[in-house]
């Protein structure tokens, strides 16, 4: 089954990222390249709900630099991804001999260079980041990639 893709922005989606950039190290990366290094203080160590408004204030500034460039690359990757979504799902659901669960797929752009997902079914949603247009499509389908290994066959990996 083919999910319905929507390609959107959110600063709200880009609070958390920010926040674990700073905050969180995923398989060894640092993330909190992107910042200097008032900004990193402020978050550092912090609870997200005390360092929200702060966080809120960088991305409405970054926003303010970045939105037209987030807009065309939204654009951009959304009109090439129509080309291939279909045949991608057909040859996904092929390969995994298994069915694309979610209905939705939200693929929201982000300024940073951390792209997360959830591979919640009923709230499922990935980045791509502006920085790398050009391989946008393929963090696109190697994200989905993610979600098939966990709902068909995470809780059999964690069982061994």
């Amino acid at each position: 089954m083919k999910p319905d893709i929507l390609f959107k922005k959110s600063k709200e989606m880009e609070l958390y990222n920010y926040y674990y950039a700073i905050n969180k190290r995923s398989y060894g990366a640092d993330f909190s390249k992107s910042f200097s290094r008032d900004f990193i203080e402020k978050i550092k160590g912090k609870a997200f709900e005390d360092v929200k408004d702060v966080l809120k204030q960088k991305i409405c500034e970054d926003y303010s630099r970045q939105e037209e460039k987030i807009d065309v690359i939204l654009w951009s990757v959304k009109e090439r991804w129509e080309k291939i979504e279909n045949e991608f799902f057909k040859r996904l659901e092929k390969i995994f001999g298994k069915p694309f669960l979610a209905k939705n797929v939200v693929i929201y752009a982000t300024i940073l260079n951390r792209c997360d997902y959830n591979c919640n079914v009923n709230d499922a949603f990935l980045k791509i980041s502006i920085q790398w247009p050009e391989s946008s499509l393929k963090t696109i389908m190697h994200e989905l990639l993610h979600f098939m290994f966990h709902w068909h066959y995470w809780d059999f990996c964690k069982k061994i």
